[in-house]
């Protein structure tokens, strides 16, 4: 009786179901571990059901095996992967159903240089610049500041938006007539023509005020209203130069549209 218990038991043993643990490496797919085991990547996504959708490097499987199988073929395919074929049964091709079929082939494997560079693209600004209204002027119209642009807002792969704040101011530049300064705040776009290579619009409301003199020689503070519109160009990744025109169109009376010219550097 008891050498018949342990007959049985010898047997159960045998034909037991067991796993064990498989740490994917690259290169690897559901395809191809299934086959190094002798099992089936129906089999694999039973007990693994996230391996449904994608594998993954490091990604932890559990993988079944039988005391019946052993570690030398596993060992002979691991060793030269290249020289070994293998032919799915016609079984398991029938048993195997769509669904289980459209998930093996949506396995991947990702690399570790596919991170995108454009979460690497700066997207704030700080700059020092020289912003000059009109090219007939440059002393005149022209004032030093500094701004603050932001585009964390992506419209398109390339294509990004936010708000940009300029100051300026010029403290006799060209004579006390034209000693004053101005504000401007409005939306602003970019668009990444490379990594290191970004063309910055900013379309500012903008108030100007001008310390000067009326016609009798009195003193006398000129406020006018308008819109800067200055497409740049940025030529540098962390930190570097931008130049571009600039239109001012005035919305005060006697405020013209005109001409001119921003340029600084940025960090």
């Amino acid at each position: 009786m008891a050498l018949g218990c342990f007959a049985l038991l010898g047997i159960a043993m045998a034909v037991a179901q067991t796993t064990t643990t498989h740490i994917v490496d690259r290169g690897e797919t559901l395809a191809s571990i299934a086959q190094r085991y002798g099992t089936t990547e129906a089999r694999i996504i039973e007990l693994n059901p996230d391996a449904a959708q994608y594998v993954y490097v490091g990604m932890e499987l559990t993988i079944p095996t039988s005391d019946a199988a052993t570690a030398a073929p596993a060992t002979t395919l691991q060793s030269t992967p290249r020289q070994q074929t293998y032919t799915q049964p016609a079984e398991v091709e029938e048993t195997t159903t769509t669904a289980q079929s459209a998930s093996s082939t949506q396995s991947y494997i990702p690399s570790a240089s596919t991170s995108s560079s454009s979460e690497e693209r700066k997207d704030m600004w700080y700059r020092i610049f020289y912003n000059a209204i009109s090219f007939d002027s440059v002393d005149k119209s022209g004032t030093y500041g500094f701004g603050w642009t932001v585009s964390p807002w992506e419209i398109a792969s390339e294509f990004r938006g936010g708000f940009d704040f300029s100051l300026g101011w010029n403290l006799g530049l060209g004579g006390k007539d034209n000693e004053g300064c101005f504000v401007g705040l409005g939306p602003a776009f970019s668009y990444y023509i490379s990594d290191n290579v970004n063309v910055l619009i900013p379309i500012d409301v903008c108030c100007s005020v001008i310390f000067g003199h009326d016609e009798e020689g009195d003193d006398k503070t000129f406020t006018s209203w308008g819109m800067q519109i200055a497409p740049q160009l940025y030529l540098g990744h962390k930190f570097g130069i931008f130049f571009g025109p600039q239109l001012t169109i005035g919305f005060s009376k006697g405020s013209d549209t005109e001409f001119g010219f921003r340029a600084g550097i940025f960090f």
